[in-house]
């Protein structure tokens, strides 16, 4: 195998193929390291999601024989609990994040019942929504990867471009060799007649 070949093979199937093998790479460094820089900015993201049961369907869960809840009153609620409580009261769905200090996180984790305005309310923790974590440089790396690799890939045809221009300046120079060499012997033979 010559050295032409040799490099014709590793520009067309090799380069290509790291460079696809890079950009794989690279996609699953980005992806996690960008949604980790973000996710701070996403609501939920640490902030655990608590859901309240009606007064009807909390008479069926606290009723005879049900396991014994803490109880606590709306007043004894945190800001940020509170907050939570009324909003999951109104969501559709009965939920809500608790966005900020939670002190009574143990008792809405084995599940609470809540006395507000006279009636009283299950309310228990359904997800942690815990933040996702990921290398510092996960990003930056997976991105540089994702470049490296599409350069890899495109190598080929500006290969075969740089292959084919050289061919052509080849072709240009030789041309314009044989026009020289042309013309001087034209000059040559005028001269030489011109002598005579």
């Amino acid at each position: 195998m010559s050295d032409d070949e040799a490099t014709s093979t590793l520009f067309t199937y090799v380069a290509p193929f790291v460079g696809v093998l890079l950009i794989a790479v690279g996609i699953a460094g980005a992806v996690p390291g960008g949604y980790a820089l973000v996710q701070d900015e996403l609501r939920d993201c640490g902030s655990p999601t608590i859901a309240v049961e009606s007064p009807e369907r909390t008479a069926d869960i606290v009723g005879d024989g049900a396991p014994q809840f803490d109880r606590l009153d709306v007043e004894a609620l945190s800001a940020a609990e509170r907050e939570a409580f009324e909003e999951a009261l109104t969501a559709p769905r009965g939920e809500a994040h608790v966005d900020g200090a939670f002190p009574n996180r143990a008792a809405f984790e084995r599940g609470a019942v809540i006395t507000y305005e006279g009636e009283r309310y299950y309310a228990t923790i359904v997800a942690e929504n815990t933040c996702f974590t990921a290398p510092s440089l996960g990003f930056p790396l997976g991105v540089f990867a994702i470049g490296l690799g599409t350069v890899c890939v495109l190598m080929p045809p500006l290969y075969r471009r740089l292959v084919r221009l050289e061919r052509e300046s080849r072709v240009d120079l030789t041309a314009t060799e044989t026009g020289a060499d042309a013309d001087s012997d034209e000059s040559s033979r005028g001269r030489a007649e011109e002598n005579r």
